[in-house]
């Protein structure tokens, strides 16, 4: 019955999503798997990042695609590393593993001998804020009661006008903001005041920067307005109510299928952008991975 219900969503969502935006940013994702069954970050482009190919996986299954006719199994690469590195995974890439392992019908808890929940549990006293919800969300997916005092410390981490900061110096920001809502979501936390945070900071073009204001700028960006576009996905909102942010997203696509970061510099890492935007324009968020 859930595998049903999961096909029927994906198929709701394929409706709704913009196909031709997505089938051209997909077909620039497999020209970029590597042999070994992974992805790149980008800056070393023979080397698969596990980071980077879990979030590849992520988004090819949120684009309805089959995991299973992948040529090279990119979850063994995952599998691998997690076996080699064990000792030193971070809560976050440990996080990651598990969505992807949830998704593949791997058990998270024996990913290639590598209890993934452990790790995460081990290291969420002192995780950052970041680390905390990514942690929480998939812990969440997995279908595994986080600790209570996790869920607290998001609540009490939020900052007065409801945002979050990657850590509890940090400045609040709009990706950590995102991660928290879907943590707050998963586990009914109130969202509201970190709802009225992104539309305070929301430009006027319907996308969002990293953070606002800041000495760097604060254009929209696609990584940025994606993964808010998942939290309010997660949160229920309706994106007609926040100025159709899914229509800014797609100026930021490139010719050859790849979202760059922003519209204008050099530094527009495509691979890290696009695989957030694809689950956005699916109107997907990652509380959608539980089965």
């Amino acid at each position: 019955m859930a595998f049903i219900m999961h096909n029927w969503f994906l198929i709701f969502s394929l409706l709704l999503a913009p196909i031709a935006q997505v089938d051209a940013a997909l077909a620039w994702v497999y020209s970029q798997q590597q042999e070994d069954g992974g992805w790149s970050d980008g800056f070393d482009p023979r080397k698969s990042s596990p980071g980077i190919t879990a979030d590849a996986i992520i988004a090819l299954w949120a684009a309805g695609e089959d995991l299973n006719a992948l040529e090279n199994d990119p979850g063994f690469v995952l599998e691998d590393y997690a076996s080699l590195n064990q000792s030193t995974l971070s809560v976050a890439l440990a996080a990651k593993l598990v969505l992807v392992a949830v998704i593949t019908n791997r058990n998270p808890q024996d990913f290639d001998r590598v209890n993934l929940v452990d790790v995460i549990q081990h290291q969420l006293e002192t995780a950052s804020t970041y680390e905390t919800c990514l942690a929480v969300i998939a812990l969440y997916v997995a279908d595994i009661a986080p600790p209570q005092n996790a869920l607290t410390r998001i609540e009490e981490s939020a900052n007065t006008d409801g945002g979050w900061g990657f850590t509890l110096d940090s400045p609040r920001d709009t990706n950590t903001t995102a991660l928290c809502i879907q943590a707050s979501a998963a586990y009914g936390l109130n969202m509201a005041p970190a709802l009225n945070y992104l539309k305070s900071v929301q430009n006027r073009d319907g996308g969002w920067p990293f953070e606002k204001p800041s000495r760097f700028g604060t254009e929209s960006d696609a990584f940025s307005t994606a993964l808010v576009i998942m939290a309010l996905h997660a949160a229920g909102e309706t994106l007609e109510s926040w100025n159709h942010p899914q229509e800014t997203l797609l100026q930021f696509q490139r010719a050859d299928g790849a979202f760059n970061l922003t519209l204008s510099g050099a530094d527009n890492q495509p691979m890290l952008t696009t695989l957030q935007v694809i689950p956005a324009l699916q109107g997907i968020s990652l509380l959608d991975l539980k089965p």
